[in-house]
């Protein structure tokens, strides 16, 4: 008797054991919101999540806002790509698979006359720096981690 209780003991902790994993991860969440003024203003998310597109960071933002991704090429800087939300249909234009990651920038336009807020919420990300930044080329660039930035935090020094 006492062994097939401790088996069925087992058998519970083992089926279990799949969500110990997430929810452990889920107390190292973090976050922060910015408040944008109208207008353009640069933003950058800090964290780790599973996806970080634009569908899954703004998934519900005023209608005519606009996100400005640099691009980039041999040359260097090529310009942007511009999505745009569609209120109505509650979706990215041209879609929502634009990634904004830890170290990267991007521009946003609050089409409103007032302020919007924007959450962004995930993990801690651990710097890898110096970011690889092309010499003499325009590069947006924001700090790894939610903190203040300064020079070396956010492009780090040569070695």
């Amino acid at each position: 008797m006492k062994h097939s209780s401790m088996k069925r003991k087992w058998s519970l902790a083992l089926a279990f054991l799949p969500w110990v994993a997430p929810l452990a991860a889920l107390a190292n969440l973090t976050g922060y919101t910015l408040t944008l003024p109208g207008g353009w203003s640069a933003i950058a998310n800090q964290f780790v999540q599973p996806n970080p597109t634009l569908s899954s960071l703004l998934p519900s933002v005023p209608s005519g806002t606009q996100v400005a991704f640099p691009t980039y090429g041999p040359s260097g800087f090529q310009g942007f790509n511009l999505y745009y939300f569609d209120g109505t249909s509650q979706a990215w234009f041209p879609n929502g698979n634009a990634q904004l990651v830890p170290g990267g920038g991007a521009l946003l336009l609050n089409p409103t006359a007032g302020t919007m807020t924007v959450s962004f919420f995930g993990q801690p990300h651990v710097p890898v720096l110096p970011a690889a930044i092309p010499v003499g080329q325009l590069t947006l660039v924001s700090r790894q981690t939610n903190d203040v930035g300064t020079y070396e935090n956010i492009v780090g020094r040569p070695t």
